[in-house]
């Protein structure tokens, strides 16, 4: 029951118009507090369409994602799609998992966690790009899709051979993937928008950006507060977890 809850998480539908200063809003609570946004998934993505071919998708892409496409095949990079066997790879995945979790100052997920994901997998959920230099696995992206959408979910890269750039490969051989298993579109995932800004978000963003296409921002999350202490403990908890990595 409300009574004996710590908060209620409202998360209304992409489609639903909200004010963009989301401090704005004001609704009826019974609640002893009313805060505002505890979203946990990204409230925008970027989102790129998949309508035009691939030669129209390249010539309307930044210019610096064209260079680094082209930069990583002259050095060597190479990449392969996988649809099976996922499991030879989580290892791999694992290991780059955590060195970009240190390099970018976020808490991944456990080991378990993308077992669980990579063992559950079908071959018409989703699909994993494989990028290597010099024979060394140094970037996978993991890429599901429902429906005619394919959503970049996570993406791992090693600290060595980053001037060759192939994470960038790796993402474009994604969005050749997606299109030739006849999705509309392609989601990056969350990004950094003029609506919901985050300040640390902002070289993924400009990297996701340079793909082209566009913002799909989602309405705030609203957590309407029962028990305003015991939610202030676990708003401590998420803070703590982000910044010190407990």
């Amino acid at each position: 029951t409300f009574s004996t809850s710590v908060f209620f998480r409202l998360d209304f539908s992409p489609a639903i118009e909200s004010p963009k200063d989301a401090s704005s809003v004001q609704l009826p609570s019974p609640c002893s507090a009313f805060l505002v946004d505890g979203s946990i998934q990204p409230r925008s993505d970027w989102v790129l369409s998949l309508v035009p071919s691939e030669a129209e998708l390249i010539a309307t892409m930044h210019q610096k994602a064209r260079y680094s496409i082209q930069y990583a095949q002259r050095k060597g990079a190479v990449v392969k799609v996988v649809s099976e066997k996922y499991e030879e790879y989580l290892k791999d995945f694992c290991r780059l998992m955590q060195e970009t979790a240190r390099r970018d100052g976020f808490v991944p997920h456990p080991d378990s966690y993308y077992q669980a994901l990579f063992s559950e997998l079908r071959q018409d959920q989703g699909f994993l790009v494989v990028g290597s230099h010099s024979g060394e696995c140094v970037a996978i992206a993991l890429v599901l899709v429902y429906g005619k959408t394919a959503t970049y979910v996570f993406g791992a890269s090693s600290n060595t051979h980053r001037n060759i750039s192939v994470p960038a490969l790796v993402q474009w051989q994604a969005i050749v993937e997606a299109k030739r298993r006849g999705c509309a579109e392609y989601s990056f995932g969350g990004a950094s928008s003029s609506r919901f800004p985050v300040k640390s978000w902002a070289g993924i963003t400009a990297f996701k950006q340079r793909f082209g296409g566009y913002a799909q921002d989602h309405s705030p999350v609203i957590d309407l507060v029962f028990q305003s202490s015991w939610y202030r403990v676990f708003v401590a908890r998420k803070w703590l977890r982000h910044y010190f990595h407990i």
